[in-house]
């Protein structure tokens, strides 16, 4: 149900590069640590970066154009308003490869073929159960295409709950992160407070 439901909406970012040379790396640092490279360059024309609605069928010739030698970061952002433990599963066209971190902590690193087809079944859909703390978290997939890259969905559930496709419309519950400012403001008025207690009490 949406009043119980654990995190806040999701925020997700799609970011792509071409790469030159696609190649299956040996390591899921590897991956990160390339794609995130590329992904600090500006992005040339069948590429680049954008915020979508959800995590749901998404390519990148659908927002660029390019089909071909694509280095993938999807930037997953939420927040939990309890701890509990955490599915999630990633449909993805990684024909070399890729990571997925959670909290930057590599969570799962697959060498194969991964094409889901569109099936959640299917043995390359990426598996990752962990538990979480309440507070803010990030999911972020690495992955290589070498040709002809084909609709990828993200989904979590909580608790053994039902699955949600990631996204600005996946029903949670916001967990407020106080700016800065708001922090200092919130001192000093509690300072104010302290102050007049005392003046008032002498």
């Amino acid at each position: 149900m949406l009043l119980s439901a654990p995190a806040s909406a999701s925020t997700v970012r799609w970011q792509t590069r071409h790469i030159g040379s696609p190649i299956t790396l040996s390591t899921a640092a590897a991956y990160k640590n390339d794609i995130a490279a590329l992904i600090a360059v500006p992005a040339t024309t069948g590429y680049g970066d954008v915020n979508p609605v959800s995590y749901n069928n998404l390519n990148n010739g659908q927002f660029f154009g390019s089909n071909t030698n694509i280095a993938f970061q999807t930037t997953l952002s939420f927040g939990a308003a309890t701890a509990g433990i955490w599915d999630f599963r990633f449909g993805v066209d990684y024909g070399l490869g890729g990571a997925v971190y959670v909290d930057n902590v590599a969570k799962a690193f697959r060498t194969d073929d991964l094409w889901w087809g569109g099936n959640w079944s299917n043995g390359d859909v990426i598996n990752i159960h962990t538990s979480l703390t309440q507070g803010n978290h990030v999911v972020v997939l690495y992955g290589i295409e070498g040709c002809c890259d084909g609709g990828q969905s993200g989904q979590w559930r909580f608790n053994g709950g039902a699955w949600n496709t990631f996204g600005a419309n996946d029903g949670l519950n916001a967990v407020k992160t106080p700016e800065p400012g708001a922090l200092a403001l919130l001192g000093a008025g509690l300072g104010f407070m302290a102050w007049s207690r005392r003046k008032r009490t002498r």
